[in-house]
């Protein structure tokens, strides 16, 4: 309980973002931002490819300085990002995606290796646990994006699913050190 409580809340805050990010990139890319088709295509692909490496980077970088500091960096710039991103110039968009994939994604490892780090006898199922809870929390943050964006467009669900990822911060003092 005192680990998956505060996580539950973080991935909850951070879940829409990251939805919003994966499941509808290429239709926004294509309705609102007009962009050609292959750079809408392509737009997941830069997004995906900086979050692989962006996950890489996060796992090691929070053995060395510190789990919560990395999450905290990570999930106080994302929203920023997201901001940028819907509001700034349209040269800025794949720039953009590259630093959301960077910072959107990377969570995930250092997820894993908290709920490792506190289970160390039972990793496998607090590992499945983990899982479960983010699947969970996965689908109904796709099924919450897409109910926004069908009611007042994609770019308020964009909008609010950045807005909604600052939630997520406070959850962090309630993290074990």
């Amino acid at each position: 309980r005192r680990i998956f409580w505060p996580l539950t809340w973080i991935m909850t805050g951070g879940m829409l973002l990251q939805a919003a990010l994966t499941t509808y990139l290429p239709l926004f890319m294509s309705d609102v931002l007009e962009v050609n088709l292959w750079l809408a295509a392509a737009s997941l692909t830069i997004l995906q490819a900086a979050g692989v490496v962006g996950a890489l980077i996060s796992g090691t970088v929070s053995d060395k300085y510190g789990r919560i500091r990395v999450l905290f960096i990570v999930l106080a710039v994302s929203p920023l990002l997201m901001l940028v991103f819907l509001y700034g110039p349209s040269w800025l968009a794949v720039p953009m995606l590259l630093a959301l994939g960077l910072t959107v994604l990377s969570p995930q490892p250092v997820f894993l290796a908290i709920v490792q780090d506190q289970f160390p006898n039972n990793r496998a199922l607090a590992n499945g646990a983990y899982l479960a809870v983010n699947f969970l929390i996965r689908a109904g943050a796709i099924w919450v994006v897409g109910l926004l964006a069908d009611r007042y467009g994609l770019h308020v669900a964009f909008l609010v699913s950045g807005l909604v990822a600052f939630v997520s911060l406070p959850a962090l003092r309630y993290l074990p050190r």
